[in-house]
C-alpha cells in the first residue's frame, strides 16, 4: 500500500525527502525495519553515509538509520527469489554460460548467422541482445517474430532456442518470476522488508517493474520520485511511475538546479587540469573532499586522465577502474601464453612474454628479460622449438670457446666471467623455452573446459610462480591475479553446456572474460568521487564538476543496434526494448540529475578541440541550455556563446599557458612552479634567474636547451675537448673503416667507437638480406672461390687471357649455395619469398662477375696473387703510417684481392655490392674527405707484403680500385695509381682525423636532407638514427660556424675545392 508519494528534484532535496520519509516510517518505532530501494549501490552508500551522520531533532525523529537496508531493484529480486530459485535447482546464469549456449546453437543451426557464426563480434552482440530480450514480454517476442524484420526474426528464434537450452539456469526474468512467487505466497519475506521506500525510481525491465508494483501493493510503501524539470528527460521516469501505479498528481515539476558556471578550455587535458584546480580551490575554502565529485561521459579517455591528474596532485579519490584485467600482469601473460600455442614460439612473442611480466626461469628465479632478448637476437633465433635449441646451443658453444681464447690471451678475469655468463644465460634461456614448448604442446593440452582451465592455472604457476610468489606482488596486481583465477574457475563449469570446445573457442572465451575491468579505485566516501555522468544521479554533494560538454561526447552519437533496429524495438508492447533514438533522453536525465547533485557549485567544462586528433569540438546542446539559463532565459547558440562573459557565468581560457597564467590555485606542485616561472618571465626575468631554476634537474635541462640553441659547439652537441677521449695515435691498432666513420659523422664515431654502442637487429624483423650481409656473403663466396686458385703455383693459375671454365663456374654456384645455406641457418635472410628472389640475383651477379673478370684480366694482364690479404692481425704486422706531426697510426684490415699485373705492379681490388654513385669523386679527392681511406691503405699493405725481394715494396708500384661486383653496379671499377700525391693527401687527411678525435670534436654531420627518403644523407643507414633530433640538419647548420668544426669543414673544402665562408655562416 502506497502511503506517500513525494516529487522532488535530485540532490539535497531528494536527500531531505528521503530523510523525512524514513522518519515517517519510523515514527511509531525507531527500530522498525525499513527497506530503501535505490537506483544504484552508489546511491545507497551515499544515502547511508549522509543519513547515518545526521544529528537527531529534539523529538528524535530524524537521527540515524538503524535497521534500514538499501537495495537495488535487482538485489531485491535476489533477496525475494533466491530461495525459490535454489529449490527449483536453478543455477545463476553467467555470461560464460550464456556465450557457450549461443555458440552451441550457432554451431547446430546457424541459419541467418551462418556467414558470421564463428566471429567473436557475433557472439558478443548476441550475448548483449539476449540480456535485453530476456527482459521482454512474451507478447513482444511474438510480435517481433511475426511482423519484425527477417534479421529480428532470426534473433528471436535463436534467443528462444538458447533459452530452451538454458532451462536449468536463472536469468533476470526467471529470478524475478521466483521473486513474484515469494511476494504472492511468502508473507514472512515481505514482513522482513518492513516499510519499503522506493527512492528515485529509474527505468527498469517490465519484470522488475512488476515486482516493484507487487511489493508496493502488499507492504506499507513510500515513494520519492526525482524529476529534473525537463520533459524529455523525465518521460521514462513518468512512464515507470505509471506502470507502478504511483500517482504523481498535479504536482508541478521542480525547478531544475542548473549550472552555476561554464568553463571553456582548449582541449580535454586542460578540462581535467581545470577541474583539479577547482577541487583544490574548494578544499582550501573548507569543502571536504568527499563532498566533491568529478563526472564525465562514459566514452573517451576522461576516466584515465582524471585519475592520473588526481594522482599527480596527491588528492585522494575513488572512481571506476582505468584498466581491464587483460592489462594486468596475469591477464596479459595468460593471453600471450594462449597465443603462443599456435604461434610456433616466435622469438618476438617469447621475448614479449618474458619482458612483460616477472617470469620465472626453470630454476624459479626471475628471468632477465632484456638480456634474453639480446642473447636471442645475437643467436639469430626466429621461431620454432628446434631453432631455439640449435641456435642457442651453438651460441653457448661459441661463447665458451671465446672464453677459452680470452684466457689464453691473458684477458681480465671479469671479461672471461662475463663471456661464460653469456653462455650460461643462453643455456638457461634454452631450458626455459624447452619447458615452455612442452607445456604449450597442443597434443598435451587437455580437452574440455575444466581440463583446459586446470592446464591454464598450472601454466600460469609455471611461468609466474605459485601463490606464495604472487602474494608479494603489489596489491592491485595480486588482486587482479586472484580475479583471473576466478575467471578460469567460471569457465571450468561449461562442460555441461559445451562439452568439446576447440582451443580457439577456449582462448576467445578467456579473452572476452579478461575484458572485465579491474577493481574500483579507492573506496566510496574517501576523497573525491569520480565517475560517469550516470554515477552522479542520486548523489548529494557540495561541488559537482561535469567534463566533456561537447557534441559527440555528451550526448554521444546515436548508433543503430546491429541486431535489433529501432523499427523492431518499437514493436515492444510495454516499450521495454529501449530505442536507440531515446538513449539521448536517458543521457540528458543523468546529466541534469548529476548537476542537481551539487548543492553549492555546479561547473560545466567543455573543450574547443582535441589536440591529439586535431579536430575541433562544438559545445553540447545541453551546455547551450545551461548558458541560456545563466543569461536569464535568452537563447544562446553556438555562434553567440562567445558573446557571454564572466557576468553570465562563462569563462573562456584560450590555452594551456593562459590557464596557467590566470589560475589562482594550482593542480599540483609542478603546476604551481610553472605558473610562478611563467609570471617571472613575463615580468622580464630570465628562466635561469628564477629560484626554481636552482633545482638540479631543471637547471641541467635548461643548460642543455640553451647549449643546443646556441651557435657554439658545446658538450651537448659533441664537443668533448679535454675529456680524455682515446686517441687513435696512442698505439692502438685501428681500421680504416673506423676512421672513415669520423670523417662521415663524428657523432656516429663517438657512439660506435668510443662508447662501443651498436644495434642488434631483431631476426624476425629482417624482411630481406641486409645490404651489409649481402656484401659479406658476396665477399665470402669470392674468397672461398679464389683461395684455392691463389694457393697454386703461379704457373698453374689461370692465365690472364684464359676464361673461367665451366667447371669453375659450377664450383662458384656450389659455393654460393653453400654460403647462402649458412646465412639461412643464421636467420639473416629474411622472408622466404624475398630471399628466393635475392638468392637468384646473387648467383646471377656472381656469374656475371666471372664474365667481367675475364675481360679485366685479359685487358690488364692480371693474375690473382692473394685474397683476403690480412695485416695487423695475429702475426701479420700492421701497416704503420707516419703522420705529419711525426706520430704514427697502426692499421689493421683485409684487402679482398691483390693481383699482379703484366708489368709487375700490384693492383688491390676492394669489392663493393652497392652502387658506384658516392665514389665518383675519387678523381678529385682520392680519399673523399676521409670517407674512403681503404684504397691507399690497402696499396701500402700490398707493397709491404708482396713487393718482392729486398725491402718490402722497393721499386714496386701499386694501384687500387673499388670493384662494384653486381649487375646494378655495372661491374664498374673506380680507382687510381697510389702515387706520391695520393699518399700525401692520404697522410694529411689521417692527420686531420686523428687530431679531430683527440680534440674531442664529435658533432653530428647529417649531410643534406633527402626529401625522397625523408631523412639526411648520412642518416639513412645509421644505427643511431633514432638518437638524433628530427631537425638535425637545422641543428648542424646552426653550429656550422663553430671553431671546433674547422677540421672537418677543412676536409670537406679540400674534397670539393670550395672553402667554407665561416663569417657568412656565422
Amino acid at each position: 500500500m502506497i502511503e506517500s508519494v513525494r516529487v522532488t528534484n535530485y540532490g539535497r532535496e531528494a536527500t531531505e525527502a528521503l530523510a523525512e520519509e524514513l522518519a515517517a516510517a519510523k515514527a511509531a518505532d525507531s527500530l522498525a525495519s525499513v527497506t530503501v530501494v535505490v537506483p544504484s549501490n552508489t546511491v545507497g552508500l551515499s544515502a547511508r553515509r549522509l543519513l547515518g551522520g545526521r544529528p537527531s531533532t529534539p523529538d528524535g525523529s530524524r537521527g540515524g538509520i538503524a535497521n534500514v537496508g538499501f537495495v537495488t531493484p535487482f538485489r531485491l529480486a535476489e533477496l525475494l527469489g533466491r530461495r525459490r530459485s535454489a529449490e527449483a535447482g536453478l543455477a545463476p546464469l553467467t555470461n560464460p554460460v550464456l556465450a557457450a549456449a549461443i555458440r552451441e546453437e550457432l554451431a547446430a543451426n546457424p541459419g541467418f548467422f551462418a556467414p558470421v557464426a564463428g566471429h567473436v563480434a557475433t557472439e558478443t552482440a548476441l550475448v548483449r541482445c539476449y540480456a535485453e530480450l530476456s527482459r521482454a514480454r512474451h507478447e513482444t517476442l511474438d510480435r517481433i517474430a511475426t511482423v519484425g524484420s527477417s534479421r529480428a526474426f532470426a534473433v528471436v528464434d535463436l534467443f528462444r532456442r538458447v533459452r530452451s537450452r538454458l532451462e536449468g539456469y536463472a536469468d533476470e526474468d526467471v529470478l524475478v518470476r521466483c521473486a513474484l512467487g515469494s511476494v504472492e505466497h511468502d508473507r514472512h519475506l515481505l514482513d522482513e522488508l518492513g516499510v519499503v521506500v522506493v527512492h528515485l525510481p529509474q527505468p527498469c525491465s517490465p519484470a522488475l517493474a512488476d515486482l516493484l508494483r507487487a511489493v508496493l501493493d502488499r507492504v506499507p510503501s513510500r515513494v520519492v520520485v526525482g524529476l529534473t524539470g525537463a520533459t524529455d528527460a523525465d518521460g521514462p521516469v513518468r512512464d515507470l511511475c505509471g506502470r507502478l501505479e504511483v500517482a504523481l498528481g498535479p504536482t508541478s515539476p521542480p525547478a531544475p538546479s542548473g549550472a552555476t558556471e561554464i568553463l571553456r578550455v582548449a582541449d580535454p587535458d586542460e578540462e581535467v587540469r581545470a577541474a583539479v584546480r577547482r577541487v583544490v580551490a574548494a578544499a582550501e575554502s573548507g569543502v571536504p573532499l568527499d563532498r566533491m565529485g568529478i563526472f564525465f561521459p562514459a566514452s573517451g579517455s576522461y576516466a584515465r586522465m582524471v585519475h592520473e591528474h588526481l594522482v599527480i596532485a596527491g588528492i585522494p579519490h575513488n572512481g571506476p577502474p582505468v584498466r581491464r584485467l587483460a592489462g594486468s600482469v596475469t591477464g596479459r601473460t595468460l593471453l600471450r601464453l594462449l597465443d603462443l600455442v599456435d604461434g610456433d614460439l616466435r622469438r618476438d612473442e617469447v621475448v614479449a612474454l618474458v619482458a612483460g611480466a616477472p617470469v620465472r626461469d626453470a630454476t624459479g628465479h626471475r628471468a632477465p628479460g632484456h638480456h634474453w632478448d639480446l642473447l636471442s637476437r645475437r643467436a639469430g633465433v626466429v621461431r620454432g622449438p628446434d631453432e631455439w635449441a640449435e641456435r642457442l646451443a651453438a651460441f653457448s658453444s661459441e661463447q665458451r670457446a671465446r672464453a677459452v681464447e680470452q684466457e689464453a690471451e691473458g684477458r681480465s678475469e671479469g671479461a672471461v666471467r662475463a663471456t661464460r655468463r653469456e653462455a650460461e644465460e643462453a643455456e638457461a634461456l634454452a631450458r626455459f623455452v624447452t619447458d615452455l614448448a612442452a607445456a604449450l604442446d597442443p597434443d598435451g593440452i587437455p580437452h574440455g573446459w575444466s581440463g583446459r582451465a586446470r592446464w591454464a592455472r598450472a601454466l600460469l604457476a609455471q611461468v609466474l610462480g605459485d601463490e606464495q610468489v604472487r602474494a608479494r606482488w603489489p596489491s592491485p596486481e595480486a588482486d587482479a591475479a586472484d580475479r583471473v583465477e576466478v575467471i578460469l574457475e567460471r569457465l571450468a563449469v561449461l562442460d555441461a553446456i559445451e562439452p568439446d570446445p576447440s582451443f580457439d573457442v577456449f582462448r576467445r572465451a578467456v579473452g572476452v572474460e579478461l575484458e572485465a575491468p579491474t577493481a574500483r579505485i579507492g573506496r566510496f566516501g574517501e576523497g573525491v568521487v569520480c565517475g560517469s555522468l550516470g554515477l552522479g544521479l542520486g548523489l548529494d554533494l557540495d561541488v559537482v564538476i561535469a567534463l566533456g560538454m561537447a557534441e559527440g561526447t555528451c550526448p554521444s552519437p546515436r548508433r543503430e543496434d546491429s541486431l535489433l533496429a529501432d523499427a523492431d524495438r518499437e514493436l515492444a508492447v510495454d516499450g521495454e526494448l529501449a530505442l536507440r533514438t531515446r538513449d539521448v533522453h536517458d543521457q540528458h536525465r543523468e546529466l541534469l540529475a548529476t548537476i542537481a547533485a551539487g548543492r553549492a557549485e555546479r561547473l560545466l567544462l567543455s573543450a574547443r578541440g582535441d589536440h591529439r586528433t586535431g579536430r575541433g569540438r562544438s559545445p553540447s546542446r545541453w551546455l547551450l541550455d545551461a548558458a541560456s539559463e545563466l543569461r536569464g532565459g535568452e537563447r544562446v547558440f553556438t555562434s553567440t556563446l562567445g558573446e557571454l562573459g564572466a557576468e553570465h557565468g562563462l569563462t573562456e581560457v584560450a590555452s594551456f599557458v593562459a590557464g596557467t597564467r590566470e589560475a589562482t590555485v594550482h593542480a599540483s606542485i609542478g603546476d604551481r612552479d610553472f605558473a610562478r616561472l611563467l609570471a617571472w618571465c613575463e615580468r622580464g626575468g630570465s628562466v635561469e634567474g628564477h629560484p626554481i631554476a636552482s633545482d638540479a634537474a631543471l637547471a641541467a635541462g635548461l643548460a642543455v636547451q640553451a647549449a643546443r640553441a646556441s651557435s657554439e659547439l658545446t658538450r651537448w652537441d659533441g664537443n668533448l675537448g679535454g675529456c680524455g677521449v682515446p686517441a687513435p695515435a696512442s698505439g692502438e691498432v685501428v681500421s680504416a673503416t673506423r676512421l672513415e666513420g669520423w670523417a662521415t659523422c663524428p657523432f656516429r664515431y663517438f657512439l660506435g667507437s668510443v662508447l662501443r654502442l651498436g644495434a642488434i637487429e631483431a631476426p624476425e624483423q629482417i624482411a630481406e638480406l641486409s645490404a651489409l650481409d649481402r656484401g659479406r656473403l658476396v665477399h665470402e663466396v669470392l674468397e672461398r672461390f679464389l683461395a684455392p686458385i691463389v694457393a697454386r703455383p703461379v704457373a698453374q693459375r689461370l692465365a690472364p687471357d684464359e676464361r673461367w671454365p665451366d667447371a669453375e663456374r659450377d664450383r662458384l654456384v656450389q659455393l654460393a649455395d653453400q654460403v647462402c645455406a649458412e646465412y639461412e641457418a643464421e636467420g639473416l635472410t629474411g622472408k622466404p619469398l624475398l630471399w628466393r628472389i635475392q638468392r637468384e640475383e646473387l648467383v646471377a651477379d656472381l656469374l656475371g662477375f666471372l664474365d667481367a673478370d675475364d675481360g679485366y684480366r685479359a685487358m690488364a694482364g692480371a693474375v690473382p696473387e692473394q685474397v683476403e690479404m690480412a695485416f695487423g692481425f695475429d702475426d701479420r704486422a700492421p701497416v704503420v703510417i707516419t703522420l705529419p706531426d711525426g706520430r704514427e697510426l697502426a692499421f689493421r684490415g683485409r684487402a679482398d684481392r691483390v693481383d699482379r699485373l703484366a708489368d709487375g705492379s700490384l693492383r688491390v681490388l676492394d669489392y663493393k655490392t652497392a652502387k658506384a654513385d658516392r665514389y665518383k669523386g675519387l678523381d678529385v679527392d682520392p680519399v673523399l674527405a676521409g670517407t674512403c681511406l681503404q684504397l691507399p691503405l690497402y696499396a701500402a699493405a700490398a707493397r709491404a707484403q708482396l713487393g718482392g725481394d729486398g725491402a718490402p715494396g722497393a721499386g714496386v708500384t701499386a694501384s687500387a680500385e673499388y670493384w662494384f661486383v653486381t649487375g646494378k653496379g655495372g661491374y664498374t671499377r673506380l680507382g687510381y695509381e697510389v702515387d706520391g700525391a695520393v699518399q700525401q693527401r692520404f697522410v694529411e687527411v689521417l692527420g686531420e682525423i686523428a687530431a679531430g678525435i683527440e680534440e674531442g670534436g664529435f658533432a653530428a654531420t647529417p649531410g643534406e636532407h633527402n626529401s625522397y627518403f625523408g631523412t639526411a644523407d648520412n642518416c639513412r643507414f645509421c644505427d643511431f638514427d633514432a638518437l638524433c633530433p628530427v631537425d638535425r640538419v637545422a641543428f648542424a647548420e646552426a653550429k656550422s660556424g663553430a671553431p671546433e668544426l674547422a677540421r672537418i669543414e677543412a676536409l670537406v673544402a679540400q674534397d670539393t675545392g670550395v672553402a667554407p665562408d665561416r663569417e657568412q655562416r656565422r
